[in-house]
């Protein structure tokens, strides 16, 4: 009896034409251009790629390609006659060069026998756009929280108390904060320090180094963020703060004195591969960061805090950014870094909201968002422009000096 269910889900461009998952049974799939997958480019192969299922271990190998073109795992291109395993969450691109209209996100989940259900979380009211803000009722359409602007983060402890008792949390100072005047910015998971760099034609590997960069593809840096959602247990004092459905961490590379990622407890690669339904789950991601954000304040008065999604995100895993205006932060270290939070390319929840109950998906124009990070540096306090960080982040501690 099959333990699991592999399914297949559309991502990008592809989610217009196939509006529903393809369920794997057990065994070989091999699949490529056809109407089932609804993928009508014509250089991906009518046998594209090769994947072997077993749904009682839960494991998917993508065997080899096909296809004279190359495919795709997480970004990471696939060298025809290579296999690697693809884990939950895992993106699986038919055409590496053309992702945005070949590619599917790996979803496995245990399988569910009649009688028992998946707990899901009671869905929740519309955006307020009211002005009241309470502790049970929280704005989850504003995107800043308003405070005094401190020297330092020692660590902080906040203490919660329930119907059940009381708990204690403790934030450690590698917490961080970025700055955004405009509530419409956005704002990029772990702050996307780290971006991936077009290198032109690949090196040349012996046979053995291309099977192991293969192998571990599915374990790049990039895949940090749904490690950590699918094994919580193995992540707890990373955890700061968490809900029915939500986590929150910190930034392991803060671009501010306060600086968080509010992550589902599902994964879900990027927001290309949310639907109407799902509109949600972005609202109560913005819950949780205001419920958070309220409770940092209690302790810091004077913090402001913006949340936001960046455009084009450099980590799979769906993460809202909890970031302090400060932008005093060792990590915050160049123009790309203070313009993904201090630019269009931070997006706000509300935008992605809206843009799932209007439009059904998600989409940015990747080579638009791009250039705002080439942007001149501009402070988010006065508009004042910069010639270099090193002026910004003096200019910037002015500003703590006389708030």
């Amino acid at each position: 009896m099959s333990r699991f269910v592999v399914a297949l889900r559309p991502c990008g461009q592809l989610r217009e034409r196939l509006t529903e998952p393809l369920e794997l049974s057990a065994g070989v799939h091999i699949l490529g251009r056809s109407p089932q997958t609804k993928v009508k480019q014509q250089l991906c192969s009518r046998r594209q790629i090769e994947l072997d299922v077993d749904t009682a271990r839960g494991t998917v190998t993508l065997k080899q390609q096909l296809g004279p073109n190359a495919c795709s795992v997480n970004g990471q291109t696939i060298s025809r006659g290579n296999s690697v395993a693809v884990s939950r969450g895992a993106r699986i691109s038919m055409l590496a060069d053309s992702p945005d209209e070949t590619t599917f996100t790996l979803d496995i989940h245990e399988y569910a026998p009649c009688g028992m259900t998946t707990p899901e979380s009671t869905p929740l009211t519309q955006f307020d756009t009211s002005a009241s803000s309470t502790a049970s009722s929280v704005r989850p359409d504003a995107t800043s929280f308003d405070t005094k602007p401190s020297a330092h983060a020692p660590a902080i402890t906040i203490n919660l108390t329930s119907n059940t008792g009381a708990a204690t949390i403790t934030i450690t100072n590698n917490i961080t904060a970025a700055d955004d005047a405009d509530s419409s910015r956005l704002t990029t998971p772990g702050g996307d320090a780290v971006t991936e760099e077009d290198t032109g034609q690949p090196k040349q590997r012996s046979d053995k180094q291309q099977r192991r960069v293969t192998s571990e593809c599915v374990d790049h840096w990039a895949n940090a963020l749904t490690e950590l959602v699918r094994h919580p247990e193995r992540h707890a004092d990373d955890i700061v703060y968490e809900t029915v459905d939500t986590l929150v961490i910190n930034d392991k590379y803060p671009k501010a004195r306060y600086h968080f990622l509010v992550l589902p407890k599902r994964v879900i690669t990027d927001l290309t591969c949310l639907t109407r339904h799902d509109r949600h789950l972005i609202q109560r991601l913005q819950e949780t960061a205001m419920t958070f954000g309220k409770m940092i304040q209690e302790d810091k008065p004077g913090v402001k805090f913006h949340t936001g999604f960046h455009a084009v995100p450099s980590m799979n895993q769906v993460h809202l950014h909890l970031i302090s205006q400060d932008f005093d932060s060792v990590s915050l270290k160049n123009k790309k870094h203070w313009n993904s939070f201090n630019t269009p390319y931070f997006v706000p929840a509300r935008k992605v909201y809206e843009m799932l109950k209007n439009e059904g998906r998600i989409h940015f124009d990747e080579a638009k968002y791009k250039e705002y990070l080439k942007k001149p540096l501009v402070c988010h306090r006065c508009r004042q422009e910069m010639r270099n960080m090193p002026t910004l982040k003096r200019h910037l501690k002015e500003h703590l000096t006389n708030p």
